[in-house]
């Protein structure tokens, strides 16, 4: 491995964990894109890789927040038994894209990564709708359809089927994308739960490791062990940086600047997927 290579896959995990840190993502949604983009690795060797990486950053990132007392125990028990059948659900069906295209791989991959463009700029719209709406949304409604149980923040009461079906769709979302599912969940816990955006990040790591953790236990180490091991070791030693520098970042900043800030990392993310993949149709 070249030091250049090296230097790629550290300055890699800086950023992923920079963002772990401050939103409470996994960080999936940005390191599987460039883990097949520049270093051309198959998307489903990608998502095993990222799911590994997710697991001790969002470990790391997680120490740090509950020090700081940024996280909501409660939100994450009730979503916690449905995530977790989510990402079997995910895998299974990522399993069955996989299958049907068996002849042709390339195409399973350039099928998931505009899969995942359209994922990035929906969330984006979710986050920035939330900023810039200027009545309560009705779709907020849904976050108070009975039975309601209290969480462990100082907030109204909230909807339990809410909460069990956006863990479905985080976990869900784990196993068929490669992410944590912390862009759903933050999205979920801030724009409908109402929960402050350091509490929502610290909460969504709780759920993040976790769903990854299951995810990578059902999907299993990739063949090249060793040379993953390599990969592995150098992201998260760059996302270590990344977390603490995150951390300090994030306590400056009010929720608006950083739910934009989001917002314009998906859809960067999203477009430099579309043009890649589109160039190659």
């Amino acid at each position: 491995m070249t030091i250049t290579l090296i230097l790629t896959f550290i300055g890699m995990g800086s950023v992923v964990g920079l963002l772990t840190a401050i939103f409470g993502v996994g960080g999936g949604f940005l390191l599987v894109p460039a883990l097949t983009a520049f270093i051309g690795l198959p998307f489903d060797v990608a998502t095993t890789l990222s799911l590994c990486f997710i697991i001790g950053a969002s470990l790391n990132g997680l120490y740090f927040k509950i020090k700081l007392g940024d996280f909501d125990k409660k939100a994450l028990l009730y979503t916690l038994p449905t995530a977790l059948i989510g990402v079997i659900c995910g895998d299974i069906i990522k399993d069955l894209i996989k299958s049907h295209f068996s002849e042709d791989i390339a195409i399973f991959n350039h099928t998931m990564m505009l899969v995942f463009a359209v994922f990035l700029i929906f969330i984006a719209s979710i986050t920035l709708h939330d900023v810039f709406k200027k009545t309560s949304s009705h779709a907020a409604l849904f976050f108070r359809i009975k039975p309601l149980v209290r969480l462990s923040s100082p907030i109204p009461p909230v909807s339990l089927i809410s909460l069990l079906l956006g863990g479905l769709a985080v976990g869900i979302l784990s196993g068929l994308l490669g992410v944590g599912g912390g862009l759903i969940f933050l999205p979920l816990l801030v724009a409908g739960m109402k929960l402050p955006l350091n509490i929502a990040s610290g909460t969504s790591l709780g759920l993040v490791f976790i769903t990854a953790l299951i995810g990578i236990t059902k999907k299993g180490l990739p063949d090249d062990l060793h040379f993953s091991l390599i990969m592995l070791f150098l992201l998260l030693s760059g996302s270590f940086i990344g977390i603490k520098a995150g951390i300090t970042f994030s306590k400056k900043q009010k929720d608006t600047t950083l739910k934009i800030l989001l917002a314009a990392i998906l859809l960067m993310v999203a477009i430099s997927i579309l043009i890649s993949e589109l160039y190659l149709i």
